[in-house]
């Protein structure tokens, strides 16, 4: 999964949103758990203008971490959505 994941993160950095959000895809086919991997989908979604699926990843990914006990990342997605989506 984190094959694919790096080359997500490596499209994401240049701009080449859509190419991430495959290779981003295909990581989380692998693992389902990749929490950083809905993350970043999410964040390629709402450069795309998809927000409400954005909002859904961030989501997903928060879900995630807070299973797997990992309260700082946790913390960091939640606050994320907060300054994102709230009014």
């Amino acid at each position: 999964a984190n094959f694919y994941y790096f080359r997500g993160i490596s499209h994401l950095v240049v701009g080449r949103f859509q190419a991430a959000i495959l290779e981003l895809n295909e990581a989380i086919e692998i693992d389902p758990n990749h929490a950083a991997a809905y993350d970043n989908r999410g964040i390629c979604l709402r450069e795309l203008g998809k927000h409400q699926e954005a909002l859904a990843n961030f989501q997903k990914s928060a879900a995630i971490y807070q299973k797997q006990g990992k309260n700082d990342d946790y913390q960091k997605i939640i606050a994320k959505i907060h300054h994102l989506y709230s009014p």
